[in-house]
């Protein structure tokens, strides 16, 4: 593998979160200019200020969904192009193991079962009445009427796509070769609570980040992350979509249930792992 100085390996890191930020910002701050600037002149023209604010207002968030597909896009564009980069300089780091394909389809059950967990546990601790400014305007910017094909193709995929490349695939690899042990996961998870923008959105993210580079991590396979994560976009999405109203006996049902599940599958998939590796020391050791 190839090293480089530390200024360049923080960079490395650095650089990727502020181009997606920029990118995230450059496709809404278009789409507001669209809304604001061409749109509303040609249906607007009798109507008062506060009514034409309304109307750009209203015909950005009929688009917002939009937006994040495109910005999604590019992400995914520019995060494929960085792990090129990446293995093409020979600076992509060994992880201890290298499972077999097939671990992947423990993937979905667990993200479904740390999404029940997360959201269970935010709503216990009180942390969903707290911040219910902000749970509301995320619902009705990720899941409008009308829009449910739209939201499925963007936060069940699309989304889970370009986040995954670019803190999975990009940014965790690279806190790797500048640090061991939890902290590039910890740290890659906090740049992905950051980059959601919001404190609800923030906290929830951060939990799952974490637990995505550890299946990582624990797997070797970078499809791990992509389906914990869609399964646990998906899951959000369902859950938003039924409208429930949860009681404390339904929280704490949810929450030991999948607590349970994702303590047994997150031991079986540690367990592997071990084994994984401990055979890989023994081989190594024979020659």
């Amino acid at each position: 593998m190839r090293t480089d100085s530390p200024f360049r390996r923080w960079m490395g890191v650095i650089v990727p979160v502020a181009v997606i930020w920029f990118i995230s910002a450059a496709v809404t701050t278009l789409m507001v200019a669209y809304c604001r600037y061409i749109l509303m002149p040609h249906q607007t023209a009798d109507l008062d200020v506060f009514a034409q604010e309304a109307f750009w207002r209203r015909e950005y968030a009929a688009r917002r969904l939009l937006v994040t597909a495109i910005g999604d896009g590019l992400i995914i564009a520019y995060g494929l192009w960085e792990r090129g980069r990446d293995k093409k300089a020979g600076r992509t780091p060994e992880f201890p193991v290298r499972m077999h394909p097939a671990w992947i389809c423990l993937m979905p059950v667990l993200g479904v079962a740390l999404c029940l967990f997360v959201n269970a546990a935010m709503n216990l601790s009180g942390l969903v009445r707290l911040l219910a400014n902000d749970y509301q305007e995320v619902g009705e910017a990720l899941f409008p009427a009308g829009q449910e094909a739209l939201s499925l193709l963007t936060v069940g995929l699309l989304a889970p796509l370009a986040e995954e490349i670019i803190f999975r695939g990009v940014i965790f690899p690279r806190l790797r070769g500048l640090y061991r042990g939890v902290v590039p996961a910890v740290f890659s998870a906090v740049l992905f609570g950051a980059f959601h923008g919001n404190l609800a959105q923030g906290i929830y993210a951060f939990c799952l980040g974490f637990v995505f580079a550890w299946g990582y991590e624990k797997t070797g396979r970078f499809g791990a992350a992509i389906a914990l994560h869609i399964a646990a976009n998906a899951c959000s999405l369902i859950l938003s979509g039924m409208n429930l109203s949860w009681g404390l006996s339904d929280l704490l049902i949810i929450m030991g249930v999948s607590g349970l599940v994702l303590t047994a599958g997150t031991g079986l998939l540690a367990k592997k792992s071990a084994d994984c590796a401990a055979l890989r020391d023994g081989q190594r050791s024979d020659h």
